[in-house]
């Protein structure tokens, strides 16, 4: 039964373009009776290397097509007829019919002997042919123009939303602003924004909805649907009207069923998110009451193709700077090398460039070691007789020169007790006189060993007497001074130490050089010296001696080695300082600096 002028009305309106499928399917189911078909095909032609297919079929096809009939209805004569021996015939019909187009696709189909006659269709079966050809020329223009029109739309859509999207300082609100705006334009009851972190996509935004949980069951089914269109860089449209209970869900669009299944839509419309050809996210739309058209479809790639690179403008400026670096590395890894995973390629590079440079490059092995800076001549002052300390002339770091007095014991019970002895002394004398005059030979030599006697007391405590003040034999530097400026009156035991004093001329470096590389030094070995309270200032010296036997601390044995400067000391060096030496041995490749240690831990371990 043919369509009715008003069906023909509707169908040519712009309100029916969004039902295009369905419009051909029953265009060309209704073309059969109209023609007197037995079955009719729309074929598109081959063009651009593309072979010739066909696009839609009505009735079963029993006869092959006649060589050059494509071909002739493309040409001057859009309706061609082809008789059959037997009799009936084909016809050809192009659409458009009045013009010729590029994307024209051509009508066949079998004419029946009735209708065909004794010689071929009458002229009103041919004005049926060209009528029910010029519907659909005539649809496909309506139809064009309604998409001009929706494209027009779309595109001054996309620039309102590119000035909306600027006025946003950060691209958490863009992207909010995004889902907002195409949810009420396209009539979705929700939009979702996912942007592609590699390898997967994140929910960044939702329309009417300010705040998300990353870890909501229904966001990550939403993510697995937007990475289902980003993994096959295609738009994927699913409707629960196009699909039966028996039919077998396709598995490209499984994570949309999924999705709609657990939460009620009817349809979904995904189509990932481009920034020049690169895919930087995924949008999808979703709805309850019906489902998207590839009309639809289409225009939401139009918005999406003119603010996307805004978007991504917005993106790429959130973050710390370290990510921002991160991103521009990558770029310009794609850009000039064509690198899409470019860390594990340059990590593997780098890691074959510093194992062939750790071989090759030999350098100079440098021992570590802690020193501490030595006099040559020290001497510490200890109290010569049991006494007080009287006075206290010096005190820690002062510099002075030989014969300076340095401290005074109390010397008046040594001075009576002196005295006392000048008395026994003289009366020991008159005791010899009168044992001489009276010739008592025997009293005379008791005399003179007591006169002895007390001389010698006399000398030792003279000689005391002069050790009461100390004095420096040489040149230097107090260290300490026992704290006697605190201790004035205080008593002291014949031989307490009081003072600690150094000659600074001749200061050199102690090491304590572990044993695993004692054997790398020897005496000229260079040291590179640097203070802990001087970095900044390196000192070169010379290894002079090295004791032989090893000293045992809390770290494990260590050898003395001692270094003398090749600069002369400066005025800030004081004995007892410390910091790290860096002695200088021979040259090694890196490799075997680095792992030194470890393989001589393992052959001592391993080691049967």
């Amino acid at each position: 039964m043919a369509l009715k002028p008003r069906d023909v009305a509707e169908w040519l309106s712009a309100d029916a373009a969004a039902d295009e499928p369905t419009f051909w399917r029953e265009w060309l189911r209704q073309a059969r009776p109209v023609l007197g078909a037995s079955c009719a095909l729309i074929i598109q032609p081959a063009t651009n290397g593309q072979a010739q297919r066909t696009l839609l079929r009505a009735g079963e096809q029993t006869r092959d097509l006649p060589e050059g009939l494509i071909a002739a209805a493309l040409g001057e004569q859009p309706l061609q007829l082809r008789p059959h021996e037997i009799g009936g015939g084909t016809f050809a019909v192009r659409v458009p019919w009045d013009q010729a187009s590029p994307t024209a696709v051509v009508v066949v189909g079998e004419i029946t002997a009735k209708t065909w006659g004794a010689d071929g269709p009458d002229e009103a079966w041919r004005d049926r042919a060209l009528l029910w050809a010029n519907i659909a020329s005539r649809r496909r223009t309506n139809r064009e123009a309604d998409l001009t029109r929706r494209r027009a739309d779309e595109l001054a859509h996309a620039l309102e939303l590119a000035v909306l999207l600027r006025a946003h300082d950060g691209f958490k609100g863009a992207a909010l602003e995004l889902c907002n705006q195409l949810a009420d334009r396209h009539g979705a009851d929700r939009v979702v924004l996912g942007w592609w972190r590699e390898p997967y996509v994140r929910v960044e935004a939702v329309s009417q909805m300010n705040q998300i949980e990353p870890h909501m069951a229904a966001v990550g089914a939403v993510e697995a649907a937007l990475e289902e269109a980003v993994e096959q860089d295609a738009t994927i449209l699913w409707s629960a009207a196009e699909r039966t209970e028996a039919e077998e869900l396709p598995k490209i669009t499984a994570q949309h069923a999924a999705l709609a299944r657990e939460q009620g839509w009817t349809g979904l419309c995904t189509m990932p998110l481009r920034s020049g050809s690169r895919i930087v996210g995924a949008v999808t739309w979703q709805r309850q009451d019906r489902g998207f058209t590839a009309d639809e479809a289409m225009g939401f790639a139009l918005v999406l193709d003119g603010v996307a690179p805004w978007l991504e403008q917005k993106e790429r400026a959130k973050g710390w700077w370290g990510r921002r670096l991160k991103r521009s590395v990558e770029e310009t890894a794609r850009r000039h090398w064509n690198l899409q995973h470019p860390w594990p390629k340059l990590a593997a590079v780098l890691v074959a460039v510093l194992l062939v440079t750790s071989l090759l490059v030999r350098v100079p092995y440098r021992v570590e070691a802690e020193f501490s800076l030595r006099p040559v001549r020290q001497m510490v002052f200890s109290a010569p007789f049991d006494g007080f300390v009287e006075s206290m002339m010096v005190a820690p770091g002062d510099a002075i020169e030989p014969g300076t007095p340095l401290f005074a014991l109390d010397s008046t019970a040594l001075r009576l007790e002196e005295a006392e002895l000048l008395a026994d002394l003289s009366r020991f004398l008159r005791e010899r006189e009168q044992a001489e005059a009276k010739r008592d030979l025997a009293a005379m030599r008791v005399a003179e060993a007591q006169r002895d006697q007390i001389q010698a007391r006399l000398q030792r405590l003279r000689r005391q007497i002069s050790q009461a003040t100390a004095t420096t034999p040489f040149a230097g530097i107090v260290l300490d001074d026992g704290n006697l400026s605190e201790r004035l009156g205080a008593p002291v035991r014949q031989g307490d130490a009081l003072l600690r004093y150094a000659q600074l001329d001749g200061l050199f470096f102690e090491l304590s050089v572990p044993e695993a590389d004692a054997p790398l030094i020897a005496v000229g070995t260079r040291v590179e010296i640097a203070f802990r309270s001087r970095p900044d200032e390196v000192v070169v010296a010379e290894v002079s001696r090295i004791e032989p036997e090893a000293v045992v601390g809390a770290t494990g044995a260590v050898f003395m080695v001692r270094a003398v400067p090749e600069v002369t000391a400066a005025d800030w060096w004081r004995p007892g300082m410390t910091g790290i030496g860096k002695l200088i041995t021979e040259k090694r490749s890196l490799l075997d600096i680095f792992t030194r240690r470890l393989i001589d831990w393992l052959r001592l371990q391993l080691w049967w």
